[in-house]
């Protein structure tokens, strides 16, 4: 029996539910997309538009996911109560049958005749005539039954008994979400051999699990493998560059691993592709490899964000307790459970109370040392690398960040990760370090490269054209560049080679996909969304000059994105940006979409400066997208007069 699909079939599709409205879902007339979209918001936790697609179904005959799990439980209870009926019945014809030969035995004093039950001892039993009842899909709703009361009681902290529901789930359909549910049941008890087992199982079904690989981390975190907790960590980001989590959990590791490590042999390259002295136009290091050093000056250091200090650590082989990281339940559903900051609260406590009663009595009464600062963990971390000890390395420039944050630290750490060809982790701590200074340069050029060995082309390209516009000199950045367009002209020769597919394509949602031509470029390589202000604005300053590149990577940008990405850095340039690439791809159907995003930016902190500092070519797109927006049908008549109004458009 083949079973349906719940979830969208496509990242296409998931984006077109995640941009759905409650008018598009009246004209949906595919059952089984409806039936999808209905079990993806209600698992999302949109229960309205959840209810919007449940009436529509109902409305065309069908039935959701959850109505047809209702029947099949409705049927399964019908079923054992046959079975049950029919134990009962046979129950009894049992005991009549030995009533009457113990009659028959009583009255005759002859030997007792077999034959009642010749030949039965090679038939069915009761448990298998039960079991022949049920198809497989039937097996996998109680496979999914026994599941969810495994989460329920995970939720109320029974574990070993949650365990035993994961078990027999698992015997009827091995899943990989039910093997990471049991995984993290197992943590719980301290069962960490029996979570790596799970969390490899798991793995073999989804290689990219990201849960599964932090779960497996955590359990070889606390047994203190700390290499193939690492190891599973960075293959975790590969899947979610972006996620705290797995960046803390890195930190953590690099924290306790050992400090002496086999050391690896830095390849020192030419000047071609030297990235050393990009702070002057005359380049005085050499090699690649060289660390960028700290100056006392303070234009040198860029911008510091100061946060907590740690407790004092004299070592960090010394530090006593395990690591302790949140967990959460996996399925294909939600799970709830503790809120992160309360956990990570009691974890805290808890740590606190082991170092103090390790420490004892004479920790209070002694002074302690003072802990090395930011700088000495930095100039620690610049001594391992020359070394060639990469994971030492690692070790002390993540000391030194959590000591205080700073954006040559964060270069000096990617320049790390490039050697050891982390290019993701790269990737990510270039985009801190400009955050915290976009006028590093040296992180702008790591950032460069490590966008390239990731084959984010475009992105690479963008990077090298700021650098090149302050270095003009550095012949070996042109011919960097000239290569990365070598690439790019590759890309687009491959990507005009004509499609077996029709050429009419299906009406998608203006927000998953612009009314705009899909360029040669970004058809063979399309940019992943934004995760930082300083990265959006990295690369649009490239793709202005490609309108439909623009457009493209605009629309792509979830509505509610635009609101939390430039909370912190909102300038006229992004929001011209912004509406150079709206502009570019609108269409009658990208009405609400564009309307969205033009009226989150007015609740931006400084909207009211930064959009009177726009520039004259961008205030004369924003008349220009205003009176498409006036002539679409579905305009909004007051609301968009008050938008024009909110923008000081006439």
């Amino acid at each position: 029996m083949k079973v349906e699909q719940r979830a969208p079939t496509s990242m296409e599709e998931k984006k077109e539910f995640d941009s759905v409205t409650f008018d598009q879902i009246q004209t949906i007339s595919d059952v089984s997309k409806l039936r999808r979209l209905e079990q993806y918001m209600r698992d999302e936790g949109f229960t309205s538009t959840a209810d919007a697609a449940r009436v529509r179904l109902h409305e065309m005959g069908s039935r959701t996911f959850t109505d047809d799990e209702e029947v099949a439980k409705r049927e399964a209870e019908v079923e054992l109560s046959k079975a049950r009926e029919e134990l009962s019945s046979w129950k009894a014809e049992l005991g009549a049958l030995r009533q009457k030969k113990g009659a028959r035995r009583a009255n005759q004093e002859v030997p007792t005749v077999r034959d009642g039950v010749a030949g039965k001892a090679g038939g069915a039993s009761i448990t298998e005539v039960v079991e022949e009842r049920f198809d497989a899909g039937e097996v996998e709703f109680m496979a999914e039954r026994e599941k969810e009361k495994g989460n329920e009681l995970f939720k109320a902290g029974e574990y070993k008994e949650s365990v035993e529901a994961y078990d027999k789930s698992i015997s009827l359909a091995p899943k990989a979400a039910t093997l990471a549910n049991r995984a993290a049941a197992k943590l719980k008890l301290k069962l960490y051999d029996g979570a790596i087992e799970d969390c490899t199982l798991a793995l073999a079904q989804d290689p990219k699990y990201v849960k599964v690989l932090m779960r497996r981390a955590v359990a070889r975190m606390e047994l203190k493998r700390y290499e193939e907790a690492y190891e599973d960590i960075e293959v975790a980001l590969e899947g979610a560059p972006g996620n705290k989590e797995l960046q803390k959990m890195r930190d953590k590791v690099l924290r306790k691993m050992p400090q002496r490590v086999t050391q690896v042999e830095i390849e020192e390259v030419s000047d071609s592709d030297s990235d050393s002295d990009f702070g002057e136009e005359a380049p005085r290091e050499e090699d690649v490899g060289k660390i960028e050093e700290i100056v006392d000056a303070e234009e040198d250091v860029g911008q510091v964000v100061e946060i907590a200090e740690e407790a004092p650590r004299a070592e960090p082989a010394k530090e006593v307790g395990r690591t302790r990281i949140q967990i959460e339940v996996c399925s294909d559903s939600s799970d709830e459970e503790t809120s992160g900051d309360e956990q990570e609260q009691e974890e805290d406590k808890e740590e606190e109370e082991e170092v103090g009663a390790v420490r004892g009595p004479s920790a209070t009464s002694s002074p302690s040392p003072a802990p090395p600062s930011a700088e000495e963990l930095k100039a620690k971390g610049n001594a391992a690398y020359s070394s060639g000890d990469l994971r030492a390395a690692l070790h002390w420039y993540t000391e030194s960040i959590g000591r205080e944050q700073c954006s040559a630290v964060y270069s000096n750490r990617t320049q790390v990760h490039l050697v050891m060809k982390n290019f993701e982790s790269a990737i990510s701590d270039c985009n801190s370090a400009l955050d915290l200074d976009g006028s590093n340069i040296k992180a702008t050029y790591r950032r460069a490269r490590a966008l390239k060995e990731a084959g984010r082309i475009v992105e690479a390209l963008a990077c090298l054209e700021i650098v090149k516009q302050k270095m003009p000199r550095r012949a070996d950045i042109q011919g960097q560049i000239d290569e990365l367009r070598r690439l790019k002209a590759e890309a687009e020769k491959e990507a005009r080679v004509p499609s077996p597919e029709p050429k009419a394509a299906a009406k998608k949602s203006p927000a998953a996909s612009p009314a705009v031509i899909k360029s040669p470029s970004q058809a063979k390589q399309d940019l992943p969304i934004p995760q930082s202000s300083t990265e959006f604005e990295t690369n649009v300053r490239f793709m202005r000059k490609c309108p439909e590149d623009l457009a493209r990577y605009v629309y792509q940008i979830p509505v509610e994105k635009f609101a939390t990405l430039f909370k912190k850095t909102f300038t006229s340039e992004i929001l011209g940006s912004t509406i150079e690439g709206l502009l570019a791809g609108f269409d009658h159907d990208s009405f609400s979409f564009c309307h969205e995003v033009l009226y989150s930016f007015t609740r931006a902190d400084r909207f009211s400066i930064t959009s009177k500092m726009l520039s004259s070519k961008h205030k004369a797109c924003l008349r220009e997208l205003f009176d498409r927006l006036s002539e679409a049908p579905t305009a909004g008549g007051a609301d968009l007069a008050s938008l024009k109004k909110g923008y000081g458009v006439k």
